[in-house]
């Protein structure tokens, strides 16, 4: 999105900006809430200490105490678990705490004076973290309708009524406030995200680039990701006369439509393309074996033949090399192996798929 977003974005546009972000507001999650348990368990654990030197006091140590453990036991679990996926469960759990104690202080421990903690937490709870916002307001409402209801009943209609007021402008403010918060961390994540795609996006067929290719294969040759079962080489036969013979405008045009073509593999079977430079890709494969990883490769290789041009029909040869955990180290030699397969398709009358062993090697080098 390229435009300025509303402060109140409609229920369909805000869940596709959730949806297409959720990996970034998952990682911001799961970095915040051990922090924002950290910072409870030191905040809860500061009273506690003062509530045993204080008679006036005294009373609410169980209820400081009680939320300093709960905070420093949900922070071990979540240093021992190390999961993104539950970074929202210890959020909500929080939360919980957080209105568990400010609830048991000001309806039962202090019952003689108007909230002053609640208001506080309903301002600001909702910057904590990052989830789809009518499920939070939901809760915090909820929580609202709770903490009133019970300051009616046991601190009276006039202590009663101030909540009520008081609450729903605090209320208010942390739905606003929450609503800011969230505009703003999804502008950010909107901003990386076009970035992203700047640095690792090929402009014109909107696949991925050669730098994206070598930032993969190093994460994988770090072991920071799962090794490809195979790596095609792909070249568009003739590409260059096509080019000579239409103009560049239309070779580009071309390019477009095939990288349009591969992205929509990608939404079928485990592969990833690249663009390796002019008219040549690569494309690695997954959790597939030597004979399907063939067959996906003539599937592209006959498919590509279909697209729509106003010429005789444009062909691919590819070079195809398997992989396995030994590729770790080994990117070079699998490029230069897959290059290798391709050349021997393009010598053999392009239009074809050729699979990488020892006697192409042994061939080239004599010939």
């Amino acid at each position: 999105m390229t435009e300025k977003m509303k402060l109140f974005l409609e229920p369909r546009q805000l869940s596709q900006l959730l949806k297409k972000h959720k990996v970034s507001i998952k990682e911001y999650n799961a970095k915040v809430v051990p922090e924002a348990l950290w910072i409870a368990s030191v905040i809860t654990l500061i009273p506690s200490i003062i509530s045993l030197f204080r008679p006036n006091m005294y009373v609410a140590f169980p209820a400081y105490l009680a939320a300093c453990l709960s905070s420093v036991l949900l922070l071990v679990i979540f240093s021992v678990l190390k999961r993104v996926k539950y970074a929202l469960i210890g959020a909500y759990l929080l939360v919980l705490i957080a209105f568990s104690l400010v609830f048991y202080l000001g309806v039962f421990i202090y019952p003689e004076y108007p909230g002053g903690t609640i208001l506080v937490f309903f301002a600001l709870i909702s910057l904590l973290f990052i989830d789809n916002p009518f499920r939070f307001n939901l809760l915090i409402t909820a929580f609202y309708v709770i903490y009133t209801v019970f300051s009616y009943i046991y601190k009276g209609a006039i202590l009663g009524g101030v909540d009520l007021l008081n609450g729903f402008i605090a209320l208010a403010l942390g739905i606003l406030f929450g609503r800011l918060f969230l505009r703003s961390r999804l502008e950010t994540f909107e901003i990386r995200y076009q970035l992203i795609l700047e640095k690792e996006t090929d402009v014109l067929t909107g696949l991925n680039n050669r730098r994206k290719l070598f930032e993969t294969i190093h994460q994988f040759e770090d072991g920071t990701t799962k090794c490809p079962s195979a790596l095609m080489m792909i070249d568009i036969d003739n590409f260059k006369n096509y080019n000579d013979q239409h103009g560049h405008r239309v070779g580009d045009e071309y390019l477009k439509s095939f990288g349009n073509f591969l992205a929509n593999y990608q939404n079928k079977y485990p592969i990833y393309f690249y663009r390796y430079g002019g008219e040549e890709f690569v494309a690695l494969v997954y959790d597939t074996n030597k004979e399907e990883a063939f067959e996906i490769a003539e599937l592209i290789r006959l498919e590509t033949m279909t697209i729509p041009v106003d010429q005789d029909p444009i062909t691919i040869s590819i070079g195809l090399v398997n992989c396995d955990e030994h590729v770790r180290g080994q990117h070079e030699t699998i490029i230069s192996q897959a290059d290798v397969a391709l050349y021997h398709a393009k010598a053999e009358g392009r239009n074809r798929v050729t699979l990488w062993d020892e006697e192409l090697d042994h061939d080239i080098r004599a010939g």
